[in-house]
């Protein structure tokens, strides 16, 4: 590990060009690759013949469904929220003085969690520490939350509080869990090196 690391502002959108999955159809490492302002990725398995292009709207993660309206009935408001995964049928309601109707559901993406941001697929690079979950979209990624780590003293730019290492959770950050940090990272990049 490295005694000092310097955060010269590097923001999460540095590593976001491709992200490490699980594949959707063998379960081996796959890669999407996105481009900012393209409308269609691309995920490619690097064990078996899955390979697709779709459109970046093609959410295929986890999903939370909201309703809101009124009872056609007496006007009071209605609202309901539903777990995923998503579907196209609308929620039947009933509200408290016995009327029935159907609501149109609108959809959020759950981005939470060790999945990446274009299809929700679950990151390939992923590993439990301490009852949170270490996470990393590729292997550079991973080597700079290496380096955050494991250095002793971590030095930030003025100015930058968006930066990645200005974000990462207190939990990454505190000195009493490097240890178990660092050896999730180490099996991250063992896992890396093997796919």
């Amino acid at each position: 590990m490295t005694d000092r690391f310097e955060d010269g502002g590097t923001y999460l959108g540095a590593f976001a060009s491709s992200f490490d999955v699980r594949c959707p159809a063998c379960g081996g490492r796959a890669i999407v690759q996105a481009r900012h302002g393209e409308r269609a990725a691309r995920v490619t398995c690097t064990g078996c013949a899955y390979a697709t292009t779709e459109e970046v709207t093609g959410w295929q993660g986890p999903t939370r469904g909201t309703v809101h309206g009124r009872c056609h009935r007496c006007g009071q408001r209605l609202a309901r929220t539903l777990p995923g995964p998503r579907h196209d049928h609308p929620a039947h309601l009933t509200c408290a003085c016995g009327a029935a109707s159907d609501h149109e559901i609108t959809w959020h993406r759950l981005a939470d969690g060790p999945v990446d941001p274009v299809f929700g697929l679950e990151l390939w690079l992923h590993e439990p520490v301490k009852g949170e979950v270490l996470w990393a979209y590729n292997a550079e990624h991973l080597e700079f939350l290496k380096g955050y780590v494991g250095a002793d003293l971590r030095e930030r730019a003025p100015n930058r509080n968006a930066s990645l290492a200005s974000r990462l959770p207190p939990w990454m950050k505190s000195a009493k869990n490097r240890d178990a940090v660092v050896a999730a990272i180490r099996k991250l990049e063992a896992r890396a090196s093997r796919a």
